[in-house]
């Protein structure tokens, strides 16, 4: 390996293997200070494990017994499914055709000559813009409610989701196909255990007007910081989660 193609992949593993996680995270921790319902029986869920400091964790055994307590649970699986669908870290990839080639489409379109065509023709060298978030948010797929966060939808989804591709839970936002996010499981992995040690420990709810604003990543921002051009921010009012209101201990 060239010392260029190692300074690709340590590009790669910092910007797609650090930056995408947290973005996860922070839209999960948004769309839960929207629905304090929502949070509150995620909490209750994720107060039946209790939380520990690494040095409490003894062995490799007892942290594996660990996570695996924490991805059995039913509910944080959905509310991370529901975020992943609702908020993608990346909207949006580019594939490049290798060869002349035909797309079959699962719906016929009509050309602007009248045409109709079942395939679409794609040509060697172009470009293709695959919309992840677009499919993720689609009503005809999703059904009319598909731009709410409603973690139930995971225990009864449309018949149509079960066409999409995707590698995770038939969802696009960790893409699909050879080039599927290689640290799929891992961004899954960190993701459940960061939030059941947060959300055990804290609540959150909103403090701001957050927008979506679309670059290489979807980052939240503040309404006013997005339109005057300021950097990206989600500020949460953030309290403590106190003992005995539940059995997180």
């Amino acid at each position: 390996m060239s010392d260029e193609e190692l300074l690709d992949i340590v590009n790669t593993l910092l910007s797609g293997g650090s930056e995408t996680t947290a973005l996860a995270i922070a839209w999960t921790l948004h769309h839960l200070s929207l629905n304090p319902e929502v949070q509150g029986r995620l909490r209750e869920e994720l107060c039946t494990i209790p939380t520990y400091s690494p040095s409490q964790v003894s062995g490799e055994d007892e942290m594996l017994a660990l996570f695996q307590s924490i991805d059995s649970l039913p509910f944080l699986d959905a509310v991370i499914k529901e975020s992943l669908r609702l908020s993608p870290s990346v909207h949006s990839t580019i594939r490049v055709a290798m060869v002349d080639d035909e797309i079959p489409l699962s719906e016929a379109i009509v050309m602007r000559d009248g045409r109709v065509e079942k395939t679409l023709k794609v040509t060697k060298g172009q470009w293709i813009h695959i919309p992840l978030e677009a499919v993720n948010i689609d009503k005809t797929i999703w059904g009319e409610d598909a731009w709410e966060f409603k973690p139930d939808r995971w225990q009864d989804l449309p018949k149509e989701v079960s066409r999409i591709p995707g590698a995770y839970s038939n969802l696009l936002s960790f893409s699909a196909g050879p080039r599927v996010c290689i640290g799929m499981r891992f961004a899954h992995m960190e993701m459940k255990i960061v939030l059941h040690q947060l959300l055990s420990t804290f609540k959150f709810k909103p403090k701001a007007n957050i927008v979506k604003g679309t670059l290489t990543f979807s980052k939240p921002y503040v309404e006013d910081d997005w339109k005057k051009g300021r950097s990206s921010s989600l500020p949460l009012a953030v309290s403590r989660h106190l003992p005995e209101e539940a059995a997180c201990i």
